[in-house]
Order: structure tokens, then C-alpha cells, then sequence
């Protein structure tokens, strides 16, 4: 029927009264990528809201394609998958966890691994203003954003700004391009300097 059986692939033994437990799969050299990704709201596009956020934490995720070219390739379990990293004395250091759904084959892996310690963002509006409507569809406002992100690291970091927009939205002014990943997002590359900041503006005008 519609589900997948997990074979071990090796014959194993079990004592009387025993408790064992085995690897069911095992992948080595498995390619993967971090991402520093800063995930805005779409509250803010409607009204005047001044200072939005001091500090704002930037998430950390690790995404892995299942294919044999990345060195996987291979139906996996549901469960929860920890990750860890060798510190500066080669020593095994836990970084964070998540929890994935079955995954076959040739699907995408993302994990969402917390909080940067070292990396934050100041973000508030410096502009809004309603320009013309006022029923559905016809209501327009304009606002701007000022989003500085500051980099405590030791080396230059990409973080990815991504920013829901309601309605339909026009991108009026920026400092850096975006991309329209969706219907409803924009999405920025913001490189900051080691141990420095980086600063993005833009303007949008949204209807609804």
C-alpha cells in the first residue's frame, strides 16, 4: 500500500533478555550548507509602527539534498536529527536538533538548528503612509524600512532577509535588489563585514 518498509540490511543476533540497538542507515560525506535567514512579518505594512525590533535573533538552518550526487540518496525515517560540530579541540560539541517527516528520495532536508549567538538585527520604519482607498481592494499604503544587521563573527557572513508582503505589492525603492521568491515575498542577500554591519533600505507600496 502506500507506505515504506525500513529492511536492515544485515542479519543481526539478539541475546535472551537483551536490549540492542543497530544502525539502520548510515551515509558519510554528506553534502550540506548553512543558511543565516531573518524572517520579517506583514503587520507592519498596514499601520505606522515606528521602532519594530532591538536584537532580533537570526535563525540558523542546515539543508541537505537526499540524492547520490550529495551522498545520501536514500528513503529516510521520520524522527529527529541532532547535529553536532568539532570544536577548536576536535571535540564533538551538540548544536541543535529538529524534527523531519519521512523523506524519500530526491527531496530536499532542512533543519532549523536555533538562534545565531553572534549575529542580530535592528529593524524599524522611517515612513508610512496611506495613500489613497479606503474599501478592499482599493486601500494603498507606502512605508519604508531601515534594517541594520550586525556581525560579531570574525568572518563575513550572508544572512537572507526574507519579508512577507500582503496584497499586491510594488517594490518603489532599495538599497539592495530583491528577489520575488513568491506571490507574497520578497527575499534579500545581505553580506556583513566581519565584526561590522550592514544596513538595508526599501520602500514598498502594497494594495488590498
Amino acid at each position: 500500500f502506500e507506505y515504506h518498509l525500513y529492511t536492515l540490511g544485515r542479519p543481526t543476533d539478539i541475546g535472551v533478555n537483551q536490549k540492542k540497538q543497530v544502525a539502520l542507515l548510515q551515509a558519510a560525506g554528506v553534502e550540506c550548507r548553512k543558511e543565516f535567514l531573518l524572517q520579517g512579518q506583514d503587520f507592519y505594512y498596514l499601520a505606522q509602527a515606528g521602532e519594530i525590533g532591538r536584537k532580533l535573533k537570526v535563525g540558523v538552518f542546515v539543508e541537505l539534498n537526499n540524492a547520490k550526487e550529495s551522498g545520501l540518496g536514500q528513503p529516510l525515517p521520520a524522527g529527529v536529527v541532532r547535529v553536532y560540530k568539532k570544536d577548536s579541540s576536535g571535540l564533538l560539541q551538540f548544536v541543535g536538533e529538529d524534527r523531519v517527516d519521512h523523506t524519500p528520495e530526491k527531496e530536499r532536508i532542512r533543519l532549523h538548528l536555533g538562534e545565531a549567538f553572534d549575529l542580530t538585527a535592528d529593524k524599524r520604519q522611517v515612513h508610512f503612509k496611506k495613500i489613497a482607498g479606503s474599501g478592499p481592494g482599493s486601500a494603498v499604503y507606502e512605508s519604508e524600512y531601515e534594517l541594520t544587521l550586525k556581525n560579531a563573527k570574525k568572518e563575513k557572513v550572508e544572512v537572507k532577509v526574507r519579508e512577507p508582503l500582503p496584497g499586491d505589492w510594488e517594490m518603489v525603492a532599495e538599497s539592495i535588489g530583491h528577489t520575488k521568491e513568491s506571490a507574497h515575498a520578497a527575499l534579500w542577500k545581505v553580506v556583513v563585514p566581519p565584526q561590522g554591519t550592514a544596513t538595508l533600505t526599501y520602500r514598498v507600496r502594497v494594495r488590498l
